[in-house]
């Protein structure tokens, strides 16, 4: 596990990170800041994640406006949410699940 979480190495200012008593629950981590194709526009733990294009991108401004990440409870939402439309993709998915899965697509 520990190995897994050096592929998400993050750039945090220290100034900012040694005031915090506990970082994972600080402001500053719900509103992250980067260098990649998207920010973060709005980050609602209940709802979605949204993230909008950084215009200011060095590889230029990204082809998609908008990603959102829907937070799904259940794979039996996520399957209903794919036959309707109303999300393209989603993970997690386990064999017994798979069927429905390609079905649904």
């Amino acid at each position: 596990y520990a190995a897994y979480l050096m592929l998400f190495p993050a750039i945090l200012p220290q100034h900012v990170v040694a005031r915090e008593k506990d970082p994972a629950k600080s402001p500053f981590s719900r509103a992250p800041v980067g260098s990649g194709p998207f920010k973060v526009s709005s980050w609602n733990l209940a709802d979605a994640i949204v993230l909008e294009a950084n215009a200011y991108y060095y590889k230029g401004r990204p082809k998609l406006d908008r990603i959102t990440y829907k937070i799904l409870p259940d794979i039996n939402i996520m399957l209903t949410q794919l036959k309707a439309g109303a999300i393209d993709i989603f993970s997690n998915v386990g064999f017994a699940q798979l069927d429905q899965a390609k079905a649904a697509a």
